[in-house]
């Protein structure tokens, strides 16, 4: 079994994940990284949701599980003051990472942690968002990722997780063994609907905003919006039908909706 790092590393070297390595920001260009997520569709739509569910794009983000830091990055370029935690240390797609890029583009308002989220001991109610970016799936014990995630939000602040694994009960053993990944490294998981909404709401966490896999950019990249009219085409045979398009990405939700590891993403707001 490799670690993380190791697993990276020799994809990297085969043709067949090269699609992978790129659209999952892997690649060993720290910088190229950076800039593709920083113009992604993806990061556009979370700007405007922040706007929107916090009222500001400002303010003090604790960003879990950052990886090799391109939201982080992202955020902290934008003006908030960040916390990276990864506990990962390497120097290509961990803490190691993140800190060179941090040097790099001289982001005084970027910290650069290595934790588990679990591991947080920051003060009750110390950030206006918590941000994580395809990691909750990963925590090995949901309740305590989420309750250490709401503990330091301050009252009216938000959880935004996104991209994040939903297996339907009985399937985490087809979702392990359809993931490209987990057989080089072993780190992959996933839970139900049920267990992501019960572990927000057990800790004081009001789900705002719940994010279906065609939704939005921000679950169904690396498709971008015009590859998706282009598929929908089939759907309408041809005929352009603009407010059609959203009745087939309804229908890619309805298709996909038993798929195991769909992605989701959520808004909660702590009371």
């Amino acid at each position: 079994m490799r670690t993380w790092e190791e697993t990276i590393a020799y994809i990297r070297t085969k043709e067949e994940y090269s699609d992978l390595v790129r659209d999952a920001y892997f690649e060993a260009d720290l910088e190229l990284n950076f800039e593709r997520f920083y113009t992604s569709p993806e990061y556009a739509e979370t700007k405007k949701l922040i706007q929107n569910y916090l009222g500001r794009f400002s303010g003090k983000m604790l960003d879990l599980g950052a990886g090799n830091g391109i939201s982080s990055l992202a955020f902290a370029t934008d003006g908030f003051e960040v916390v990276a935690l990864e506990p990962d240390t390497s120097e290509t797609v961990g803490s190691g990472a993140i800190q060179k890029m941090k040097e790099l583009k001289g982001l005084e308002s970027l910290t650069v942690i290595s934790k588990f989220a679990e591991e947080v001991d920051f003060e009750d109610g110390e950030f206006d968002i918590v941000y994580a970016r395809q990691s909750m799936h990963h925590a090995n014990e949901l309740q305590n990722f989420i309750r250490q995630a709401a503990r330091v939000l301050k009252p009216g602040g938000i959880l935004m997780t996104v991209r994040d694994h939903v297996i339907d009960e009985g399937q985490l053993q087809d979702f392990l063994d359809i993931h490209p990944l987990h057989k080089y490294y072993g780190g992959e998981h996933a839970y139900t609907l049920a267990e992501y909404q019960n572990a927000f709401e057990s800790n004081g966490l009001k789900v705002e905003l719940k994010l279906k896999p065609y939704d939005s950019p921000i679950n169904y990249a690396p498709f971008t919006k015009e590859e998706l009219i282009q598929k929908s085409k089939k759907f309408t045979v041809g005929i352009k039908m603009p407010f059609l398009f959203p009745v087939f990405l309804k229908l890619l939700n309805w298709r996909t909706r038993h798929h195991p590891g769909r992605m989701y993403s959520f808004i909660c707001r702590k009371s």
